[in-house]
């Protein structure tokens, strides 16, 4: 008996490793809608700009972000860190409302709640924010690309939120 034990431990050990109990480690399964997804009054023009620029842009989502609106988000040249999010309102008066709750330098939220109760969120971008205001849209850019930058001022002003306007006002 003592004499098969070695082989049996052996033949074992050879079962266990040729059955795969190995632990595996798998590539975790990010959920990237189709951009088919973005149908109707997707914000081509935002869109153009950018790629205008000499960006590769590609829509991701159209699932709901920190405001309260429909939101269409695409990251830029396959960066998902690197993005743009574009909020549509029911109305530009909606949209300045909502407009009104985010913090000068972009990283924190005063949603009202009822009665004089605020809900108060603080946001850690992985860049720099800017929040355009464009009639029913806010347009959100992570990132610090001049280009970028420049071209959406020049089509939707000066930004109402973020580190630059944070700077101007004092509050960094």
């Amino acid at each position: 008996m003592k004499r098969f034990f070695p082989l049996f431990l052996l033949l074992s050990a050879a079962i266990l490793l040729l059955t795969g109990c190995t632990a595996r480690q798998e590539e975790p399964v990010l959920y990237e809608p189709p951009a088919e997804s973005w149908q109707g009054d997707a914000p081509q023009d935002v869109l153009d700009l950018i790629t205008g620029c000499g960006h590769t842009v590609t829509p991701v989502s159209t699932e709901p972000g920190i405001l309260h609106a429909q939101r269409y988000y695409a990251e830029l040249d396959g960066d998902r860190l690197h993005a743009v999010s574009v909020f549509r309102y029911e109305s530009a008066k909606a949209a300045q409302a909502e407009a009104a709750c985010i913090d000068a330098d972009g990283y924190g939220f005063r949603f009202p709640l009822e009665g004089d109760e605020v809900s108060l969120v603080q946001v850690s971008w992985v860049d720099t924010p800017h929040f355009y205001l464009d009639g029913d849209r806010i347009i959100l850019y992570i990132g610090r690309d001049a280009g970028i930058r420049f071209a959406l001022e020049e089509a939707f002003g000066t930004p109402f939120a973020g580190a630059d306007v944070a700077a101007i006002c004092g509050t960094e």
